[in-house]
């Protein structure tokens, strides 16, 4: 087993937990999707930032490139939205 297929089942497994997670909240299962998306659009930007770094064909990085964008867009997109909800979920959940 190699370091990135250890890395990618650890990733995956974090991801689901939290999804489980937060079915098992209810309410509180924002929160915890919220989480999981973060944990999975974090880690398709660094599979994209990787290839990017390998690839030499010109059409090969340009894919990488635009993928790479579109998660970043992914994480702002929901980083504001968390940043606007915060304070219900706070409160929510009594810390």
């Amino acid at each position: 087993m190699t370091l990135t297929s250890l890395f990618h089942r650890k990733f995956y497994a974090d991801v689901e937990r939290n999804v489980v997670t937060g079915r098992r909240f209810g309410d509180d299962h924002t929160f915890y999707c919220w989480l999981g998306v973060l944990t999975e659009e974090l880690g398709k930007l660094a599979r994209a930032a990787n290839k990017l770094n390998i690839a030499e064909d010109a059409d090969v990085r340009a894919e990488w490139s635009k993928e790479g964008y579109h998660r970043l867009l992914t994480l702002c997109a929901v980083s504001r939205r968390m940043a606007e909800k915060w304070p219900e979920i706070v409160q929510h959940r009594g810390e």
